[in-house]
């Protein structure tokens, strides 16, 4: 592939300066010019028609939402970064590939420029073909930094002293959103709650041991174990359709 073309648009010189720096480090990706306020953004976006966007969300004349919907060009990688963390949910319906939270370091930065390679990879592979969906992804933030996850990815949330603990694969992370707004994140059926505090993807769902008294202990595949109370009964249909489902029609 040839060099990965890139606009930044923000308001304020600090953020600017900044990404213009670590950009500098990047080889493959060529700076084609900053931009300070939403209409010379915009034209910009339509001129240069970039694959990757550096954006923030208060510009002058427009916020970075109002710039996308003006652009007849919408970059394949857009990366916001902002100061304000309340726009991150917003900026994953736009399917932003990432959000850098100021003040955020190399590493982070890194980060999301790798997901902004495999973002335009994935939409030049399929440029011969019809374009499919792009992944969702949610936001969880966790300190100072915004995790992208794909639900497909998250194993178990379980709430603990008013945070909640969210296991992805072999990383996990510490979060204040709670297990009522991941419902709202999630897709219905696929996570269930099995007792007060945990929520766990049912397509995971390996094995159900019964107790004494309704209750059971709940095994996925990563090997999590939790307690699945007899208040959420109701539930074990769906757990165990969804281990028939992951084993090929055989119940686990």
């Amino acid at each position: 592939m040839k060099k990965i073309r890139a606009v930044i648009v923000h308001a304020r010189p600090e953020i600017r300066a900044t990404l213009r720096d670590m950009l500098a480090a990047e080889k493959d990706i060529e700076l084609l010019g900053e931009f300070t306020d939403g209409p010379s953004g915009s034209r910009a976006v339509r001129e240069h028609q970039p694959q990757l966007l550096f954006l923030g969300v208060r510009l002058g004349g427009m916020n970075g939402f109002d710039l996308l919907k003006a652009s007849n060009h919408v970059p394949p990688a857009i990366i916001f970064a902002s100061p304000h963390e309340q726009y991150a949910v917003r900026a994953f319906d736009v399917h932003a590939v990432d959000y850098l939270l100021k003040p955020f370091t190399r590493e982070r930065f890194q980060k999301a420029v790798a997901r902004a390679r495999s973002r335009i990879r994935q939409k030049h592979d399929r440029s011969a073909g019809p374009p499919g969906p792009i992944p969702q992804l949610i936001g969880v933030k966790s300190g100072r930094n915004i995790v992208l996850l794909r639900p497909a990815e998250i194993h178990s949330i379980v709430a603990s002293q008013g945070h909640c603990t969210v296991t992805a694969g072999e990383q996990s992370c510490r979060t204040r959103t709670s297990l009522a707004g991941f419902r709202r994140k999630l897709p219905p059926g696929v996570f269930v709650r099995i007792n007060r505090t945990t929520l766990i993807n049912a397509q995971l769902a390996q094995s159900i041991t019964r107790k004494g008294h309704g209750d059971a202990r709940l095994r996925l595949a990563s090997g999590q174990e939790f307690a699945l109370s007899r208040r959420y009964r109701a539930l074990w249909s769906v757990l165990l359709s969804a281990q028939s489902s992951a084993n090929g029609g055989r119940a686990a």
